[in-house]
């Protein structure tokens, strides 16, 4: 049964633990540049407003920290995005609030 990876990817995403998760939260973020990282990283599975296009669709108002966590820890089959910098991590971060996916 693949229930067991199932509640390890929730558990991934909502225990917060990475202590990137503080640092990105703590910067100001750019909308713009962060739209030009989700156009050129999240697109292709997302779609340009998060209704899924290969991958899923991103459900709306998640908070800031679940999908810091999210974008590090790459839950499910998405892949982590740790490899960008804790600036670009909060500039899509911004785009994700302007787009309503993570709560303001």
């Amino acid at each position: 049964m693949r229930i067991a990876p199932l509640l390890a990817g929730l558990l991934l995403v909502g225990c917060g633990e990475d202590p990137r998760v503080a640092d990105v939260l703590a910067l100001e973020g750019d909308a713009v540049a962060g739209e030009a990282l989700y156009a050129g990283n999240c697109v292709v599975c997302h779609a340009a407003d998060g209704s899924g296009a290969s991958g899923p669709a991103i459900d709306h108002e998640h908070s800031q920290e679940r999908c810091v966590t999210a974008m590090l820890n790459g839950p499910f089959s998405m892949p982590s995005f740790a490899d960008l910098e804790d600036q670009e991590l909060a500039d899509l971060l911004a785009h994700l609030i302007e787009l309503g996916i993570a709560a303001p």
